[in-house]
Order: structure tokens, then C-alpha cells, then sequence
């Protein structure tokens, strides 16, 4: 019985420890899609940017011309950040979400939030992105 009970202990132990590194190789995950997309920016490689974008958001846009000239317009504080720092990762199931916090080039600072998709592949893809002003509006 005791043994029963050793072996049950361990089971759960391992299980335990198992779904804690696949939830940090997750959000490791999360955190790396988020973090090539904006340097893909800084680059100018729209491409690569869009590469990241789930199906759906690159459907929308149509082709990598499209989506960078979007975020040309809507999210210029992502392109070339002066600081671009990720503050919280989030990975449960087929759902992920990074909050960084980001300066453009003119200062201003703003809250941004990534929500993201799992792929059938098992790749993680941007669905979106949400910018959100500060208080904090200097560098």
C-alpha cells in the first residue's frame, strides 16, 4: 500500500513538474513570436513581420506591403521603439498574450498587448495588437 501510494506521489509529482515546463516553454514561446515581430520592424522587413501574423490578421491584410503600411499608420510607436519592454507573458492552451511597454521615437509611451494564437502546427501567430497611452509620455 505504501509503495501504491509512493509511486501515486511520484505520478503526480512528475505530472506537476511536466505542465510546469511546458507552460515556461510556452510562454517562451509567446514572448520570441512578439519579440521577432518588432525587431522584423525595426528592420523593415515587413515579410518577416507579417510572417508572424495569424492566418486570419494575414488574410485580412492581404500581403506584407498592406500589413506594414498599416502599422505605418495605426501603430508608428511599434516601428523603431525607442524602448520595447516586455513586462508579462501569459500561455494557457491554445491562447497567449505579451504586455510590454513601449516608447516610439517621439517619446510618447504606451501599453501594449499582443493576444496569440496557437496554430494547428503548434507555432505560435500574433492575432492583433493593442496599444494603450501612459502617463508616462517622456523617455
Amino acid at each position: 500500500m505504501r509503495r501504491a501510494l509512493l509511486l501515486i506521489a511520484a505520478l503526480i509529482a512528475f505530472t506537476f513538474t511536466t505542465s510546469l515546463a511546458r507552460a515556461d516553454n510556452a510562454k517562451s514561446a509567446v514572448r520570441a513570436v512578439v519579440e521577432a515581430q518588432v525587431a522584423a520592424l525595426a528592420a523593415g522587413d515587413a515579410e518577416e513581420a507579417f510572417s508572424y501574423a495569424t492566418p486570419d490578421i494575414q488574410k485580412r491584410f492581404g500581403s506584407a506591403e498592406n500589413f506594414l503600411a498599416m502599422v505605418r499608420l495605426s501603430y508608428s510607436a511599434l516601428i523603431k521603439a525607442e524602448v520595447f519592454e516586455v513586462e508579462a507573458v501569459e500561455a494557457q492552451g491554445e491562447h497567449g498574450a505579451v504586455r510590454a511597454h513601449v516608447v516610439g521615437k517621439d517619446g510618447k509611451a504606451f501599453k501594449a498587448i499582443y493576444p496569440l494564437l496557437r496554430q494547428p502546427d503548434g507555432t505560435w501567430r500574433i492575432d492583433g495588437c493593442y496599444l494603450q497611452t501612459t502617463d508616462d509620455q517622456s523617455l
